[in-house]
């Protein structure tokens, strides 16, 4: 048996065999030199995977998960349940959902694990609309994974999520946009209302309508880096911000 290991030098393995299973961990050492005035800096840094946050498990109660999907499932008694794939084919989280390719975790056979649920389900919905000439309304709980860095303690890479998409063939004037529109917004209000007579908090909900398009187009004109724009407003700190903000939709 063999494993490619990049990056990482024979004696930064270590190997284990136990009585069912074998065990290859890896720490991969970078250093980095660098001259200031008449001295110098020597930094270093090492990335262990067992400590990967990638492979740890979440903080959250797997029974409030189950509690919150119980609750949304109910609401969206107009949706078909759907038990997606942990993976989907290979580039549909960018072409799909524009998530760069980089935070997205490919396999060796042409797949990739979902860094969102909504791309598969709008596959999903192409594919049931071939033999189904109403509206296709479909909702799936998941768990995602997305690796763009980020330092928030209790936090993980992977995630759960409750996603929702509707497919049909509008009739003019974005009429079909519109209904469905609606009625993705009635929902998550009465999902707020049904979370909060199960014991969850939410306060104060904000329904706000963006258009991404015309808000790329108009950085556009500006000449303004959509990338530096976001380096600017940094990342968001989920604690201060819910302590901060009321709830956004």
């Amino acid at each position: 048996m063999t494993a490619e290991l990049p990056g990482l030098k024979k004696e930064d393995v270590k190997v284990e065999l136990t009585e069912d299973a074998l065990i290859i961990q890896g720490e991969r050492k970078q250093e980095h030199k660098e001259d200031q005035c008449a001295g110098s800096v020597c930094k270093r840094s090492s990335s262990d995977g067992a400590r990967n946050n990638t492979l740890v498990p979440s903080n959250m109660d797997a029974r409030i998960l189950n509690s919150f999907d119980r609750v949304a499932f109910a609401v969206a008694e107009k949706f078909d349940a759907v038990e997606l794939s942990p993976v989907s084919p290979l580039g549909t989280n960018f072409v799909l959902g524009g998530i760069d390719t980089n935070n997205v975790v490919a396999t060796v056979r042409n797949a990739e694990v979902l860094g969102d649920s909504t791309p598969a389900l709008a596959l999903e919905c192409a594919r049931r609309r071939r033999t189904h000439a109403g509206d296709v309304r479909l909702c799936s709980s998941h768990r995602m994974i997305r690796l763009q860095p980020f330092d928030f303690p209790g936090f993980t890479p992977h995630f759960r999520l409750f996603t929702m998409d509707s497919a049909g063939r509008d009739t003019g004037s974005h009429a079909f946009e519109i209904q469905h529109l609606s009625e993705h917004i009635h929902f998550y209000l009465e999902l707020f209302r049904a979370l909060n007579a199960e014991g969850f908090h939410l306060r104060l909900p904000l329904v706000e309508i963006g258009d991404v398009s015309l808000s790329e187009r108009l950085l556009a004109v500006a000449e303004v880096d959509r990338d530096k724009v976001r380096e600017a407003d940094g990342p968001i700190d989920p604690a201060a911000a819910n302590a901060s903000k009321p709830n956004l939709v």
